[in-house]
């Protein structure tokens, strides 16, 4: 059984924390088929089969180059393909759902971890994610992470020194 950790906010309803059953790594894919349960489509493989047609795929941290809000389910397989190139999730740990009373509505956070594939440095990641859903496909998915770790995965280390704050 997941642990349960409640957490009291005085501007937001109560919400729960539901800690993942394991932290073995598992494919993001697999994870989201896991969490999503009944709330999504059996036959959804890949992430991009679990998007709406019409579905929405928003970055709000993305650095430039990198465009967002991605609207329409052949627009985010075509981002999938570009990203393919650049960098792998290897696997996904550490899966929190933050249960809220919108039934519509999940909120995750987990970590990622995989490789840039052409500068060959460590991407290390931390998502927070907000899913809506409708009619067992995600028709809004809102990916919160650190665009510093995608540089630097996709862009070399050198870049992200060079940019520190001193």
């Amino acid at each position: 059984m997941a642990s349960v950790i409640s957490r009291p906010h005085p501007a937001l309803p109560m919400m729960e924390i539901k800690m993942s059953e394991t932290d073995a790594v598992e494919s993001f894919p697999a994870m989201l088929r896991r969490v999503l349960g009944n709330c999504l489509k059996p036959d959804a493989e890949t992430f991009p089969d679990m998007f709406a047609v019409d579905g929405v795929l928003e970055y709000p941290f993305a650095p430039p180059g990198l465009s967002t809000p991605i609207a329409g389910r052949d627009a985010i397989i075509a981002n999938f393909e570009r990203i393919r190139t650049l960098f792998r999730i290897d696997g996904v740990a550490d899966v929190s759902e933050i249960e809220v009373s919108d039934p519509d509505m999940v909120v995750l956070e987990f970590s990622g971890h995989g490789e840039g594939l052409l500068t060959k440095e460590a991407y290390n990641q931390r998502y927070i994610s907000v899913i809506r859903m409708r009619d067992g496909n995600i028709v809004h998915y809102k990916d919160y992470w650190n665009p510093i770790a995608l540089v630097q995965a996709v862009k070399g280390s050198e870049i992200t020194r060079a940019s520190a704050i001193d």
